[in-house]
C-alpha cells in the first residue's frame, strides 16, 4: 500500500483528497504547510508527496527545494496542485523535478489518475496510454486560465466537506463538548454529497427567498431603496426583493415579489397591528370586527391558511375585495420600507412565493413609488413635531372648544377620540385603525393648529 502525503492549506481539499486516496486503498497522511509537510516526511517517509503551490510558512516550491535537500527524501515524486497549474506548472516543474502537476477543481478519478501516474513513473513501470491521454487532459486548464465551471464529482465533494465543516462549527458553537472536526467527518461518512445538498435545500426552502440566485447585494444607505425598486422593475425582472431594517430590535423586514417588473405582492415581517390584512378589511367595511374575532380565534381544520383565503373560501370576502386589501397592504409595506433609515437589500433572481403567486396583484411600481417618496418627505417635517411613537399627546381642550366639530372629518374625530392623555402615539394609531402615516399626519396638523400638545 503507497504512502501518499498531501501537503495543502486548505482544510477541505486536505479531507477531499484524503478521502478520495484513502478510499482507493492509499495510506494517507495530511499538513497544512510546508513545515508541517516536511515534519511529516521525515518521520514517515512517503511514496508521493501531493503539494500546493501558494501556502503560509513554507510554499510549495519552498517546501520541495527543502525537500531534495534531505537524503532519503530527495528522490520522492511530487505532484503539484495549484488552481493556476497552467501559470507555475512548468517552472515548478523545471525547478523542482516534478513529475507532474494537476489543476484545481479536479474529479476523484482525476486525482487518482494522476496520483497511479506519478507512483508508476517512479516504478519504472509505464503506464497505459489510456492513462497518458487522460492525464495530459485533467492535468490543463482553459486557455483563459479560468477553472472549469462544470460540477465535477471533487466540486461536489469539496461543497460537502465544507457543508459539514460549517454544520459541525455551528453545533460546537451551542454545544462545547462537541468536537467539530469528529462531527464534520461523521457527517461527511453519514451523507453522499447528493444526500446532503437534498438535506440542506429542504432547510433552505424554510427561508423566504432562497430559491434564486442572488443578484443584486448592498445597503439602503448606499444605495436608496427607491433606486433599487425602479431598477428591478425598469429592467422586468422576476423574483424577490428582501429588505431588512438594520438596528431593528424586532428584525423588521419586508419582501417584494415581483415578476417581470410588476409587483406581485409584499410581504412584511413587522409587528404592528396596521400592516395586518384585517386592519385593511375593517378599514374598507369588507368585514365586521366581530366576524374577524371570531375567525381568528376559532381555527377549525377547515379554516386553516392563510386569512385572506380563509375568508374567501368561506364566502367572508370576494376574490376581488380580497386583492383590493392586498393592494393597500402591499403599498403601505413599500411605504414603510422606504422610510427606514438604514438597510440591507438583496434582490434574489427568479425566486418565488406561493403567497405572491397566488395573489398575483401585478401593480405597475411607479405610481407605488411615487407615492411612497412623498411620504418619505413628509415623515421628515412629521416626526419633528410628532417625536417618538412613545411620545403621549394631550389634548387642549380650551382650543378645542373654540373650534367648530364640523370641521373635523372622520379620520381626524378618530384620531381625537383616542387622546386620552395616557395613550401614546403608537396605541393612537392601533386605535384609531389608520396607518401609522396618516395617523401621525393628523397629529402633526393637529399639533401645528394648537389642539394637541405632544
Amino acid at each position: 500500500m503507497a504512502r501518499v502525503l498531501v501537503v495543502d492549506d486548505s482544510a477541505t481539499i486536505r479531507r477531499v483528497v484524503r478521502r478520495t486516496l484513502a478510499q482507493a486503498g492509499f495510506d494517507v497522511s495530511v499538513a497544512s504547510d510546508g513545515r508541517e509537510g516536511l515534519e511529516l516526511a521525515q518521520r514517515e517517509v512517503p511514496d508521493l508527496v501531493l503539494v500546493d503551490f501558494v501556502m503560509p510558512q513554507m510554499n510549495g516550491l519552498k517546501f520541495v527545494q527543502a525537500m531534495r535537500r534531505v537524503s532519503n527524501l530527495a528522490d520522492i515524486p511530487v505532484v503539484l496542485m495549484s488552481a493556476k497549474a497552467d501559470k507555475i506548472g512548468d517552472g515548478f516543474l523545471a525547478q523542482t523535478g516534478a513529475v507532474d502537476a494537476i489543476s484545481k477543481p479536479f474529479s476523484p478519478d482525476a486525482l487518482l489518475t494522476v496520483t497511479e501516474h506519478a507512483l508508476a513513473k517512479t516504478s519504472d513501470t509505464e503506464p497505459p496510454p489510456a492513462m497518458m491521454e487522460s492525464v495530459e487532459r485533467i492535468s490543463s486548464v482553459p486557455p483563459s486560465g479560468e477553472l472549469p465551471t462544470e460540477t465535477t464529482p471533487l466540486v461536489l465533494a469539496d461543497a460537502s466537506a465544507q457543508i459539514a465543516a460549517r454544520l459541525a462549527a455551528l453545533v460546537s458553537g451551542v454545544m462545547p463538548d462537541v468536537d467539530p472536526e469528529g462531527l464534520a467527518d461523521a457527517i461527511e461518512v453519514r451523507f453522499e454529497p447528493s444526500a446532503l445538498f437534498s438535506a440542506i435545500e429542504e432547510l433552505a426552502q424554510l427561508v423566504p427567498g432562497r430559491d434564486g440566485e442572488i443578484a443584486l447585494r448592498g445597503r439602503t444607505e448606499h444605495v436608496p431603496l427607491g433606486e433599487v425598486l425602479q431598477l428591478v422593475t425598469q429592467s422586468r425582472q422576476t423574483g424577490v426583493l428582501e429588505v431588512e431594517k438594520r438596528g431593528s430590535r424586532s428584525g423588521r423586514a419586508i419582501s417584494v415579489c415581483l415578476e417581470d417588473g410588476r409587483v406581485q405582492l409584499a410581504l412584511g415581517r413587522v409587528h404592528e397591528q396596521e400592516f395586518r390584512l384585517g386592519r385593511y378589511l375593517l378599514r374598507e367595511g369588507l368585514i365586521e370586527r366581530e366576524d374577524l374575532d371570531r375567525i381568528l380565534t376559532n381555527k377549525t381544520a377547515s379554516q386553516r391558511g392563510l386569512l385572506g383565503a380563509r375568508l374567501v373560501r368561506l364566502g367572508y370576502l370576494s376574490a376581488e375585495e380580497l386583492h383590493r386589501a392586498l393592494v393597500l397592504q402591499t403599498s403601505e409595506l413599500i411605504y414603510e420600507a422606504l422610510r427606514w433609515p438604514r438597510g440591507d437589500f438583496r434582490f434574489v433572481r427568479f425566486a418565488s412565493r406561493p403567497e405572491a403567486r397566488d395573489a398575483n396583484l401585478g401593480l405597475p411600481l411607479a405610481s407605488i413609488l411615487m407615492e411612497g417618496l412623498r411620504r418619505v418627505d413628509e415623515w421628515r417635517l412629521i416626526e419633528e413635531q410628532v417625536g417618538s411613537f412613545d411620545a403621549v399627546p394631550r389634548r387642549d381642550e380650551e382650543t378645542l372648544r373654540s373650534m367648530d366639530p364640523e370641521r373635523f372629518d372622520g379620520d381626524e374625530r378618530s384620531v381625537l377620540e383616542t387622546i386620552d392623555g395616557v395613550r401614546t402615539v403608537r396605541e393612537i394609531i392601533d386605535a384609531s385603525q389608520l396607518s401609522s402615516f396618516d395617523a401621525c399626519k393628523i397629529l402633526f396638523q393637529m399639533a401645528t393648529s394648537r389642539l394637541v400638545r405632544i
